[in-house]
C-alpha cells in the first residue's frame, strides 16, 4: 500500500486545510497535550515528534530506535505521554513507553497477552488503557495510575480489529477497525461492560478517531478520507474531508 508521508492540518470543524507536517516516514498515531502542542509518532520512522499548537515547527524529536512507535496519549494529571511500539523493528513483541512529564528517559512496559501494540488512551483520573492484538484475538488492558503494570480487561463484545481508543468523559470509547463500529465500554477492574455503541456509516475501514464534545472524527484508512459523526449516536456522516492517502488518526488542539 502507498504510505502517506505528512500529516495534514485543517481547521476544525470547518475542515479548511492550513497546513502540511513533512519529513516522516509514516506518520501513524497523533495527541494532544493540555497547552495543545501535537505529538505525531512516526512508524517507521522510529521517532515522535511535537509541534507546538498551529505551527509547523518542530519543537523536538524524541528517537525511539529499533521500534514502531504507533500511537501516543498524555495523562491529563500529570503530563505522562504513553507511547505504544507496535513491534520492533525485527518484528518482536512491541511494548509501552511512559515519558514523565513528557520529557527524559521512558519507562518500558510489556503486557505477556499483547504481541502488536495498537493504541492507547488515558482516562481523566490517570488510567491508562491500550488495546493491541495477540494470535489474532483482540486485547485490551490497563495499567490503573500509579501501578507498574498491566491488568488484562475482558470485554463482552467480539472486536475484529484492535482500532481506536478514547475516554469519552464517561467511558472507554473502543473501536473495531474492521466492524465500522465504536463501543462504549464501562469498566469495572477486569471486566468491561458494553453500555452503548457508535455506528459510522459511510465509513471504509476507520481506524484512529477523536471524540469532541458531541462529534466523533475518525479517520477513514481504505477510504482515503476522514469523516465526522454525531456522538454517541453515530448514524449517517456529518461531514467528510477527501483526497488523503490512508490516513491512520486524528486528533484536535484547541
Amino acid at each position: 500500500l502507498p504510505i502517506s508521508k505528512k500529516v495534514n492540518v485543517y481547521t476544525y470543524p470547518a475542515g479548511v486545510l492550513r497546513s502540511k507536517l513533512t519529513g516522516f516516514k509514516d506518520p501513524n498515531g497523533l495527541c494532544v497535550d493540555g497547552a495543545g502542542n501535537v505529538y505525531v509518532t512516526d512508524l517507521f520512522g522510529a521517532k515522535i515528534v511535537e509541534y507546538r499548537h498551529d505551527t509547523t515547527k518542530r519543537l523536538r524529536t524524541i528517537k525511539d530506535p529499533k521500534y514502531n512507535p504507533g500511537a501516543c496519549a498524555i495523562d491529563p494529571t500529570t503530563g505522562n505521554l504513553a507511547i505504544t511500539n507496535v513491534s520492533t523493528s525485527y518484528s518482536n513483541p512491541g511494548n509501552v513507553l511512559i515519558y514523565r512529564g513528557a520529557t527524559g528517559k521512558p519507562q518500558r512496559y510489556t503486557d505477556p497477552a499483547i504481541f502488536y501494540y495498537s493504541f492507547c488512551a488515558y482516562d481523566a483520573r490517570g488510567n491508562l488503557f491500550i488495546d493491541g492484538m495477540s494470535q489474532g484475538n483482540f486485547q485490551l488492558a490497563e495499567m490503573p495510575a500509579g501501578s507498574k503494570s498491566f491488568t488484562n480487561i475482558t470485554i463482552d463484545e467480539s472486536i475484529r480489529f484492535a482500532g481506536g481508543l478514547q475516554w469519552d468523559g464517561t467511558n472507554l470509547a473502543v473501536g473495531d477497525y474492521e466492524s465500522g463500529l465504536i463501543y462504549q465500554i464501562q469498566i469495572d477492574g477486569k471486566v468491561g461492560t458494553t453500555v452503548g455503541q457508535t455506528e459510522l456509516k459511510g465509513s471504509d475501514f476507520p481506524i484512529g478517531f477523536w471524540i469532541q464534545g458531541s462529534s466523533v472524527i475518525a479517520a477513514n484508512d481504505d477510504g482515503a478520507s476522514v469523516m465526522y459523526w454525531n456522538y454517541p449516536q453515530g448514524g449517517s456522516n456529518t461531514q467528510v474531508i477527501s483526497g488523503l492517502t490512508y490516513p491512520w488518526a486524528v486528533a484536535v488542539s484547541p
